[in-house]
């Protein structure tokens, strides 16, 4: 069996209940549940040299101790709408609510995930995310 990996957002829960309310109760061993803490944004946040390179914008704009802000994503929307790229400031952004996302938002994310952000690096920033990591290899050996 290959193993499963599921990623959710803690949403300020207590990421152990949540573990123990959302996995199944006959979940293969192969199974990994894990949450970031407080949302995924946070394990994004936590690359500040890959994300500043992304979005054009200086690295010190991006906070060093992302899994202790109380909205991630949030703050990723703001960093958007500094983003020197117009076009990232147009569609991960929404004209109509800026603290809500734009239409490309997930793509443009998904982009920064698959070009751009470096997990080790995050790891040094964000301990939800070292703690998953430290998990996913115990899981493929």
């Amino acid at each position: 069996m290959h193993p499963v990996l599921c990623v959710a957002d803690a949403d300020h829960h207590c990421p152990v209940d949540w573990v123990r309310r959302w996995k199944p109760k006959h979940a293969s061993e192969r199974f990994l549940l894990r949450l970031a803490v407080t949302e995924a944004e946070s394990w994004l946040l936590a690359d500040a040299e890959g994300l500043a390179a992304f979005l054009k914008i200086p690295k010190v704009r991006v906070a060093s101790r992302p899994d202790e802000l109380r909205d991630p994503k949030r703050e990723v929307l703001h960093l958007a709408s500094q983003s020197r790229e117009q076009l990232i400031r147009q569609e991960v952004v929404s004209a109509f609510d800026r603290s809500k996302a734009g239409t490309g938002y997930n793509a443009h994310l998904c982009n920064f995930v698959r070009q751009h952000w470096d997990p080790l690096r995050a790891m040094s920033c964000s301990p939800s995310l070292a703690r998953a990591v430290r998990s996913l290899q115990s899981l493929v050996g």
